[in-house]
């Protein structure tokens, strides 16, 4: 058993949970079409609604098939190789990419607790990730 696979797979579920849930509910179910604009490429603000939901859901897909690779390679059901290490480096990116489009607004984000949750989760899954590999 690998202690450090097995956290990131714990990590990646609990990111999956909390942004596939929480996050729908607070993010996705408020926006509503009058919030939204038709775009020349998805149609209407309807067809804009569901590319979000889509991509939302995409991400949060993401993160339970890791934690599922995470906790099969942790418990040597399949053997790692260099898995562990793309998990890890797919992880990084979203928290470079994360903090990135914050830009200016980085030192306010940190005053709310979704924020804070998901640069430790993505930040666990991108140390755990490598140390285990």
């Amino acid at each position: 058993m690998n202690p450090f696979l097995l956290l990131a797979a714990a990590a990646d579920l609990t990111a999956a949970l909390v942004h596939g849930l929480v996050g729908h509910r607070l993010i996705l179910v408020p926006l509503k079409y009058a919030r939204l604009f038709s775009t020349h490429a998805f149609g209407a603000a309807d067809m804009s609604r569901r590319v979000l939901v889509v991509t939302w859901h995409l991400t949060t897909a993401t993160f339970a098939a890791s934690a599922l690779m995470m906790s099969l390679w942790a418990s040597g059901i399949l053997p790692s190789g260099s898995g562990p290490l793309f998990v890890s480096a797919m992880h990084a990116s979203f928290l470079v990419i994360g903090l990135g489009v914050m830009g200016p607004r980085i030192s306010s984000l940190f005053r709310r607790r979704i924020p804070v949750a998901f640069v430790a989760l993505m930040a666990t899954v991108a140390v755990m990730g490598w140390l285990g590999s």
